[in-house]
């Protein structure tokens, strides 16, 4: 029993949301403290409502035709998904939620475009504790509005989606420093 720990709380004070193009290989973290490799892009600042981390989850349950007993219940769809909204009008920013590169400083919007597939890395960090969380394959299913409004900050929302991973035998892997080396 874990008891009445106030050391325990955890609050996610600054971090990281980070992406690496999908065929780079060996820059998978291994630990919450492990530097990033360059192939990272770090993608800055986003707004105070933070991120949203959800597990959407679609399942049907079977029964028996005796009794109509519970036989047991088939998730036939599940992804992990982060949801934010970048705020730093770089050219990396800008690529990312339209899914395509700027060339000399223009780009086509193509809203039937499939977005490319990524590599996805957020930090999360409290004094000297990191949360890290890594997905080898990210894709974005989802851009939020654009809102122009006088005196608000003018950002650029994604949705990330996770897809399963054979390699690591599900869809991301989470790293914990206050629990590294235990």
């Amino acid at each position: 029993m874990a008891g009445n720990d106030t050391t325990e709380e955890f609050v996610a004070v600054s971090g990281i949301f980070a992406t690496a193009p999908i065929t780079a290989t060996g820059i998978e973290p291994a630990s919450a403290t492990e530097e990033l490799d360059p192939a990272w892009i770090d993608h800055g600042l986003i707004t105070a409502a933070g991120i949203t981390r959800s597990e959407p989850t679609t399942s049907t349950p079977r029964y028996a035709w005796q009794n109509n007993t519970r036989l047991r219940t088939l998730v036939t769809q599940a992804a992990v998904r982060w949801q934010t909204i970048l705020v730093q009008a770089s050219m990396e920013n800008i690529e990312l939620f339209n899914g395509t590169e700027l060339v000399d400083g223009s780009l086509v919007v193509d809203p039937q475009r499939e977005f490319p597939h990524l590599q996805f890395c957020l930090d999360l960090t409290d004094g000297d504790k990191t949360h890290r969380e890594y997905a080898p394959d990210v894709q974005i299913v989802e851009r939020g509005d654009q809102v122009a409004l006088a005196g608000d900050t003018y950002g650029w929302p994604v949705t990330l989606e996770s897809v399963y991973n054979d390699e690591i035998g599900g869809h991301t892997v989470q790293f914990f420093s206050e629990f590294e080396g235990s």
